[in-house]
């Protein structure tokens, strides 16, 4: 149920998120395929749910089986701060980010914040916009919404505002700076991978996308006409050393540990 995914924040990993096979147009050769044993990928969308493929009790994406702490997801983390070598911040502990299963996290931008020594609590609410199959007969630029089967992107198979919105933010790079960014969408099979030489115009062009300069603008990335979403609440609280039992060997808490769970 856990992988490994490249993002802004170098590789991290990810829980409960659709296949390469089912994320991109064409999955890129240097993505593995997801081949979690004893479990098989399903295409899922916030629109179609799970259509009608006929579900067993090994699939994934997985549907919650219920609410609170209890049918939600713990688990212990090791800061083991010895091993740091790269990050994007100056202290100890994890970034946490609860998103789409059909969209890439931007755990530098967005990512929570969670440390060392704590037992850590993160309600999850979902947000869904929906909107009725009939409005498909409303023009496209009066109903400020795209069904999966209009939205034609180039990278990912579903569309969505933050797919499209990454395409967007990857053709603006490549237009300026004549490159693109390890972790977005490689729009142009030819084009190159910035370099930190290149990072002061990367900078410069994100920091204008964000600041919705009319320059330079992804307004054309409208909503999904079926949008997920997640608002989470945190809470967090000392943890006390001892010890924790798991299903194969007990394990002694300290404080360069940490809990954490993750619930509906």
């Amino acid at each position: 149920m856990f992988d490994t995914v490249l993002t802004d924040d170098g590789l991290c990993c990810t829980f409960n998120t659709v296949a390469d096979k089912f994320m991109y147009v064409n999955a890129p050769d240097i993505l593995k395929p997801a081949t979690m044993e004893g479990y098989y990928p399903v295409d899922w969308t916030p629109e179609n749910k799970y259509g009608n493929i006929d579900l067993n009790s090994n699939f994934f994406p997985r549907i919650a089986k219920g609410i609170g702490t209890r049918m939600g997801l713990t688990v212990l983390l090791n800061t083991s701060s010895k091993e740091y070598f790269c990050t994007s911040t100056r202290s100890y502990g994890f970034k946490v980010l609860v998103h789409n299963p059909v969209e890439k996290p931007k755990i530098d931008n967005f990512g929570l914040l969670v440390t060392k020594g704590r037992e850590t609590r993160i309600s999850i609410k979902p947000s869904i916009q929906s909107a009725s199959p009939s409005i498909r007969s409303i023009a496209r630029n009066k109903r400020h919404c795209l069904f999966s089967d209009e939205g034609n992107l180039t990278y990912y198979r579903t569309y969505s505002r933050k797919n499209c919105e990454l395409e967007c933010e990857s053709k603006f790079i490549y237009d300026y700076c004549k490159c693109i960014l390890y972790y977005l969408p490689l729009i142009d099979p030819n084009a190159s991978i910035c370099a930190p030489s290149d990072s002061k115009c990367t900078s410069n062009v994100q920091t204008k996308l964000e600041s919705a300069d009319q320059n330079i603008s992804c307004q054309n990335c409208v909503p999904a006409c079926y949008e997920l979403g997640y608002d989470t609440t945190i809470t967090s609280t000392q943890l006390v050393q001892g010890n924790f039992e798991t299903k194969t060997t007990p394990l002694t808490l300290s404080l360069r540990m940490m809990k954490m769970r993750i619930w509906l």
